[in-house]
């Protein structure tokens, strides 16, 4: 037998050894998580890194470096969405949902990294060849992407609370508008993505002009409205994916929150920094390099959605007086070329 063969049979043991530890020894999760952190990999590559390696040990830096995306309900997953009436009253007559930009929510925290995230990210800031205009210019980045990043919230389930209402519509006369995950996503007019993770690895294990191509349909996929489900977690023990490309930080909130069984859909809009201009000019460059002031845009922006899509119920809030429901009533029939009972 010549070496290379030898070297061939080799290859084969360890990749059934491979296949072998993962369909016996991995779960799920971890086969998931080895294949998101280590892309270029396949089963057999990523279960012979676990078999010479606690995963335990490096659970932590394998999730903050791999790729992400929402997990996404099933189509027939009830949401509702609660409203002032001032609120629905604009959905209906504009046909429109209201995306607040990420610095429009109460929570100061929305959006910010776990303590394991922080720590990792400072320890490279020391250790890192880089030096920390590099590293403060990447932590700029995130900034000017929360600018522009425009943000939808439901809420999973029909269970509701005295506490929720209050929290969601206040003294206000208000409303919940349940629908469908389906429905939400037939009656928005915006291509929504069936996730990147998929085309993210395609395109790092492709070469040459199949590269080009992988990059061009990765980029497409991110354009898309991402929706899912919120993931909630403890913050100060944690970590979560800090990938390039993904929402994470937009779809991950602190344990506290968990009651809220939050749905979100997320979007970037990159005109949202310069709305005047097509590009940037040199001062508004100089601006996003440097982090001093730019032009951003409003707190938030409608999306056009077919109302009569969207909407399978309304529910008032509990103690609603009689008024309000024939306020309510008129608005619809006003408005709405379906009618609903209120």
């Amino acid at each position: 037998m010549d070496d290379e063969t030898e070297r061939e049979l080799e290859r084969r043991r360890k990749r059934a050894f491979g296949q072998n530890f993962a369909d016996q020894l991995l779960s799920e999760a971890e086969r998931d998580l080895l294949q998101r952190a280590f892309p270029r990999n396949d089963t057999a590559e990523n279960a012979l890194f676990a078999a010479r390696n606690d995963l335990d040990a490096h659970r932590e830096r394998l999730t903050i470096h791999s790729e992400w995306e929402p997990d996404a309900p099933s189509d027939d997953t009830v949401i509702r969405r609660y409203l002032s009436f001032d609120r629905f009253r604009s959905l209906l007559e504009e046909s429109g949902l209201w995306f607040s930009r990420i610095d429009g929510f109460s929570d100061r925290f929305e959006a910010t990294l776990p303590k394991p995230n922080a720590t990792l990210r400072d320890a490279v800031k020391r250790w890192s060849a880089r030096d920390f205009t590099e590293t403060d210019h990447n932590e700029r980045m995130r900034n000017r992407r929360d600018d522009k990043t425009y943000i939808n919230c439901w809420r999973l389930g029909k269970d509701e609370s005295a506490v929720f209402w209050n929290a969601y519509v206040g003294d206000e006369y208000g409303l919940a508008v349940e629908t469908t995950v389906g429905d939400f996503r037939a009656a928005i007019e915006m291509d929504v993505s069936d996730g990147y993770v998929d085309l993210y690895r395609d395109y790092v294990r492709s070469e040459g002009s199949e590269r080009v191509e992988r990059q061009e349909q990765l980029y497409d996929e991110l354009s898309k409205l991402q929706m899912g489900a919120v993931e909630y977690t403890d913050y100060d023990e944690a970590a979560i994916p800090g990938s390039m490309f993904s929402y994470s930080r937009y779809f991950h909130k602190r344990n506290a929150f968990e009651d809220e069984a939050e749905f979100r859909a997320v979007f970037e809009d990159d005109t949202a920094l310069t709305p005047e201009h097509d590009g940037h000019d040199s001062v508004q460059l100089h601006g996003l390099l440097t982090g001093t002031e730019m032009h951003v845009g409003e707190p938030g922006q409608y999306v056009s959605v077919d109302a009569d899509r969207l909407v399978n119920q309304i529910i008032l809030a509990p103690g609603s007086p009689e008024s309000f429901r024939k306020i309510g009533r008129t608005t619809l029939q006003r408005t709405w070329s379906r009618r609903a009972s209120l």
